[in-house]
């Protein structure tokens, strides 16, 4: 299909929400019964115009193409190779051979570089995640961002675009044409070490996976300084700068998609057997194109300097293990998924009226979490409050978040539909902005009261803390009494009915 008839509005959107909050995975085990049951949904569904259902189901194929692709589910004989494919609608060996094909004509000057590249490509499950190195010149208009703890985040435009589609009949894959990215220039890079290849190897591997992690292009590099630069999407942007103010049984259902995308994403992770051990607000990223949020910033967690009894991140989403000096798990991830599940619940930053010191870390280790508005549908209190226990044994893992966040939405998408709250709607409409000028973003103050801090990463550092525990009731209630939280005024004035 051309790119041009790719539709993407509130309409696609909901009829997608709508066919998977519908997907009974145990009616319809396998994938092909699956993208069978949805393809029928969109063809049903009489809100959506023909061009907007060939559309869906046109990225509906290629979404299950590359899950085929992925779990090796084989489908076919390709008509051109004559091998057995997974994928229906292209054949994934077609665009590894023209791939492989192509390795004479393009070089990064670095032999190592290039074979990594070129074996990232010969597992390549989808014409639209293909990682390449990309020429410095494809890129224009390259403008400063931000600072990160290991990069510099420049964002621009990329001239010829990325690979978007297999062409069949010309056996040959066919650009996006220009379009915008982010560069994070990595520091110190043209001093390549062992470390530095697997982080890059991770980010590579990782991309795009299932449409639940953040999707990579490349590597460049930077003609002045040297460094090496990852060319990635470019997201509208992160959880940080933007919040849901509102309670009504509708915007739940937009909040427990939230989670759902987040739980997914952090399945997938844990799938390869890798912890992302630094997961904050600022690397959960909005695609607004599709509706859906993605998580980002796969290794390079913090300065490469760093002593060894330092932690860097985002103090309220460390684990306490972590604070004590335990390695980063997959349950410290979990830990991190509770507290992110408060703030997409309130709106709010955790622990915003205190300084994120020694004091702040004292009270995570004993137990005390952020105060929890009676307004949350009980089902999601319990597992947030799963999530972040003190003790990592008692969390559940990604893939029971996912199936229970799966259920909870369905429930919730149900009954919204039958109250008639759910309209066609993107989670942007219901998202406010919370970003501030540079001067004020850290440490903004309040007319009365102590400063209120916004969310930082950075370098910490603490000793002798105690052994982590769960707070008592009569604890905790001391705590939301000392520090009452800024719950939001539709928060505070709304009622979930549960």
């Amino acid at each position: 299909m051309p790119r041009n008839e790719v539709i993407y509005n509130e309409k696609t959107n909901a009829a997608w929400k709508k066919a998977f909050a519908l997907l009974n995975s145990n009616t319809h085990p396998g994938l092909n019964q699956q993208e069978e049951f949805l393809c029928q949904r969109f063809q049903k569904e009489a809100s959506l115009t023909e061009l907007e259902r060939t559309s869906l189901i046109n990225q509906l194929q290629y979404r299950y193409d590359q899950l085929r692709v992925k779990e090796s589910v084989k489908t076919r004989i390709c008509d051109h190779c004559h091998m057995q494919c997974n994928a229906k609608h292209y054949c994934e060996l077609c665009v590894r051979k023209h791939l492989r094909d192509n390795f004479g004509n393009w070089s990064s000057g670095n032999h190592r570089i290039d074979r990594l590249i070129q074996e990232c490509q010969q597992g390549v499950a989808s014409p639209s995640h293909i990682v390449e190195w990309i020429d410095y010149k494809q890129l224009e208009d390259v403008s400063y961002l931000k600072e990160g703890g290991c990069s510099t985040i420049c964002t621009a435009t990329r001239k010829d675009g990325c690979y978007y589609r297999w062409n069949n009949e010309a056996q040959t894959l066919e650009r996006i044409g220009q379009q915008k990215v982010v560069l994070k220039k990595l520091h110190n890079s043209e001093n390549i070490g062992r470390d530095w290849f697997q982080e890059v190897k991770l980010q590579f591997t990782l991309s795009g996976i299932a449409g639940s992690l953040a999707n990579c292009y490349g590597l460049t590099k930077d003609p002045q300084s040297k460094d090496y630069m990852l060319v990635l999407y470019s997201y509208a942007n992160d959880l940080r700068k933007h919040s849901v103010k509102n309670t009504s049984t509708k915007i739940w259902v937009q909040k427990c998609w939230m989670v759902l995308c987040l739980a997914g994403g952090l399945y997938e992770i844990h799938r390869k057997r890798v912890a992302h051990g630094g997961l904050h607000p600022g690397n959960i990223l909005y695609n607004a194109t599709v509706d859906s949020w993605v998580i980002g910033d796969m290794g390079f967690c913090g300065p490469k300097d760093k002593s060894p009894d330092s932690i860097y991140g985002d103090l309220p989403y460390i684990a306490p293990e972590v604070l004590c000096g335990e390695q980063r798990t997959f349950k410290s991830d979990i830990y991190s998924l509770g507290i992110l599940m408060w703030e997409i619940a309130t709106a709010e930053t955790p622990f915003v009226h205190m300084s994120y010191d020694n004091d702040l870390a004292l009270e995570i280790v004993n137990g005390i979490r952020p105060r929890i508005c009676e307004n949350i549908p009980k089902e999601y209190v319990r597992i947030m409050k799963r999530c972040w226990d003190a003790d990592p044994k008692n969390r559940p893992n990604a893939l029971i978040v996912r199936n229970m966040f799966d259920e909870l939405y369905v429930k919730l998408y149900k009954k919204s539909v039958r109250t008639r709250f759910l309209k066609p709607m993107k989670i942007g409409h219901l998202v406010k902005s919370t970003s501030k000028k540079k001067d004020e973003q850290d440490l903004p103050t309040t007319n009365h009261g102590p400063k209120m801090y916004r969310s930082q990463t950075r370098l910490y550092s603490f000793h002798n803390l105690p052994t982590p525990r769960n707070a008592t009731l009569k604890e905790q209630r001391a705590f939301d009494s000392r520090y009452e939280t800024s719950i939001s005024s539709v928060l505070a004035s709304c009622r979930f009915n549960n």
